[in-house]
């Protein structure tokens, strides 16, 4: 995930690519620490709404009735979809995965 231009890398085993993601989106990151370096990776709540959001960028309807909830905060996740467009909120409220919320 970037702000700036997206890339992609291949090579003949596996191809990586970065996509970019709004300014106003690049948040929700928690900084993890290897033996030999730094990297960010995202809360579990932000890994599903960006790619809830990366999925409708690309026009495909993303299907959430197989994501395991067990990691997800449904309080955190409500509160950070209200930084997402409403397309995503919509995809989030009207997918049978919420109903794994039921109070």
């Amino acid at each position: 995930m970037t702000t700036g231009k997206p890339k992609e890398y291949r090579t003949q085993e596996f191809s990586i690519t970065f996509r970019t993601i709004s300014k106003r989106l690049f948040w929700g990151f928690v900084e993890k620490q290897t033996r030999y370096s730094k990297y960010a990776i995202a809360e579990p709540e932000k890994a599903l709404l960006d790619w809830i959001y990366l999925c409708l960028q690309t026009g495909v309807t993303p299907s959430l009735d197989e994501i395991e909830f067990k990691f997800v905060d449904k309080q955190k996740l409500i509160k950070y979809a209200g930084k997402y467009p409403g397309t995503v909120r919509n995809v989030l409220t009207h997918s049978l995965a919420f109903e794994h919320f039921a109070a």
